[in-house]
């Protein structure tokens, strides 16, 4: 199976209930659901490069996960040697804890799920993964800790 690594890109997810701080970006296109920021103050023209990342992180394995951003968190879903996890990611991009989903979704041809699809949710202490075969998994944010599988 072809390796793909998660980049963070702000698509999937749920809506969450609990109070936001400016830029969080907890769930499925954000705080709303709408796919748009509410941050102010970006810059009307951007370098003709690009911006530059802060950091990359590859720990994460393959998978099409959208970011779950909370504070100084990143929470994202990711394939290692078959099986799926939850990550939660620090604002330097190191892992903090990784939280088991189950198996990865495969089948003879199945090269768009390389792992999972969707984005995780953040609802207070709590995170939401769905892994490709159905699995959901409510964890603990701050420990990685499963409350209910």
């Amino acid at each position: 199976m072809e390796s793909r690594h998660i980049s963070l890109t702000f698509l999937s997810g749920l809506m969450l209930s609990a109070t936001l701080m400016a830029g969080d970006w907890p769930g499925f296109r954000g705080a709303d659901r709408s796919g748009v920021s509410s941050e102010k103050g970006f810059k009307a023209v951007w370098p003709k490069d690009g911006l530059k990342a802060s950091w990359v992180a590859k720990t994460c394995g393959a998978g099409y996960s959208g970011p779950a951003v909370v504070g100084n968190q990143v929470f994202l879903l990711g394939l290692q040697d078959g099986q799926e996890f939850l990550f939660k990611l620090d604002a330097k991009g190191k892992t903090a804890w990784t939280a088991p989903l189950g198996p990865s979704f495969d089948f003879n041809g199945n090269s768009f799920s390389a792992g999972p699809n969707s984005t995780p949710t953040v609802d207070g202490n709590l995170v939401y993964g769905l892994g490709s075969q159905g699995i959901l998994v409510c964890a603990d944010a701050n420990s990685g800790k499963i409350v209910w599988k």
